[in-house]
């Protein structure tokens, strides 16, 4: 009787240490999701320094959530009539860079007083539609006295408008925390603050003349960069995963390959501005429905003559689309790489030469500061070097 009273007084103690644990779980979770807010729909909209490249990334990416609910801003604003807001719920309108509408919340002479390279994005809603949601952002461009002599304009895409639009991004679920496989939400979200906005120059209650529309600023946010060089140096004298690309070399430039070759050959170059990073769909990436470490598809094996594998260098520029992308959403303003050569591979090098070009304007397209590391003599690991030391002087 003692054992078997002993067993229930245990099993009561277990049962009420997870009730208690439960109760206390769901008012945690209660809590944390009271501040959530969930979107139905979202409009988009970019501006002209945001440059057409990263447009195109950002919409794709939001396209991915919820393909059937996401647009671009027209001339027309569905959001503006109210039967709209409440029939599909809650709304977001996302303002990208220098648009009319992010330069009104966001005004030119306040973004001029921060420090180059700088961003800035807030949050609002009004009274007049509490149902619709204004994400919007800006920056400023890249410091004119870092790198003067560089090879394109620093003031055609602002670097800062660029890193806040991927702000945003990650304000609204997304993370890019792995250089290639970026983090896309299953829903479009933002969490609110605890705490209101605190700033002189945009109070939480703003009533418009024209309407009499109280605009209350929900978040509000300005980061600026404390080091002026925030580079990130990618070692390729090791077998990394972009060694190759990076280098302007692929498969076919050496030796025999499989025919499996032949299906890119339809593939148009990459220096007459075609984009063909974005034939890799966004969907390949990390969502909440894939598993970050699923086994891939043999693409066959070295002794199938058939399906032998064979990678163009044009299939792995996309890889290097994410680096890029993958810098700027982490604050990074430049990528260098150690460039390779060797007299054994033979004379490539006006092939790699445009390749590399490519990649140049690809960073560019970012606004990111693109270099590689020449030795004068270090022949080291197949380093590419401006002297042969094993000459005579």
């Amino acid at each position: 009787f003692f054992l078997i009273k002993t067993i229930i007084m245990k099993n009561f103690g277990i049962f009420w240490l997870y009730w208690a644990l439960s109760c206390i779980l769901k008012v945690a979770v209660a809590q944390d999701l009271s501040n959530w807010l969930f979107f139905n729909r979202v409009y988009v909209e970019f501006g002209t320094n945001i440059g057409p490249h990263v447009s195109q990334r950002l919409f794709k990416y939001l396209k991915a959530v919820n393909s059937g609910h996401v647009e671009k801003i027209g001339k027309k604003a569905l959001w503006e009539s109210n039967q709209t807001a409440n029939t599909h719920g809650k709304s977001l309108v996302l303002s990208f860079g220098n648009t009319t509408r992010s330069l009104k919340a966001i005004p030119k002479s306040q973004l001029d007083l921060l420090h180059p390279e700088s961003f800035r994005l807030q949050l609002t809603t009004s009274t007049h539609n509490p149902n619709v949601y204004f994400l919007a952002c800006n920056g400023l461009p890249l410091d004119p006295a870092t790198h003067r002599n560089v090879s394109f304009d620093k003031q055609h895409i602002h670097y800062g408008a660029v890193v806040g639009a991927y702000a945003c991004l990650e304000e609204i679920g997304f993370s890019f925390l792995h250089p290639l496989q970026p983090y896309i939400p299953s829903q479009i979200r933002i969490s609110l603050p605890t705490s209101s906005v605190d700033n002189a120059s945009n109070n939480t209650g703003s009533t418009s003349n024209e309407n009499h529309t109280t605009v209350q600023v929900l978040l509000d946010r300005t980061e600026s960069p404390y080091w002026p060089e925030r580079a990130f140096h990618i070692h390729t004298q090791h077998p990394l995963e972009l060694t190759e690309v990076l280098q302007g070399h692929d498969i076919p430039q050496f030796g025999p390959h499989g025919p499996s070759c032949k299906q890119f050959t339809k593939l148009k170059p990459l220096d007459d501005g075609y984009d063909h990073s974005l034939h890799r769909p966004v969907r390949s990436a990390y969502t909440d429905a894939s598993h970050p470490h699923a086994t891939p598809k043999p693409k066959g094996s070295a002794g199938d003559n058939q399906n032998a594998y064979c990678e163009r260098w044009e299939d792995m520029v996309s890889d290097v689309d994410y680096l890029f992308e993958w810098s700027v959403a982490n604050r990074l303003n430049k990528i260098e790489w150690l460039l390779l050569g060797s007299y054994k591979w033979g004379d490539e090098w006006s092939t790699r030469r445009k390749r590399l070009k490519t990649l140049v304007k690809l960073g560019h397209q970012y606004s990111l500061l693109i270099g590689v590391d020449v030795p004068l003599g270090n022949i080291q690991q197949h380093g590419w070097y401006m002297v042969n030391v094993r000459l005579p002087f």
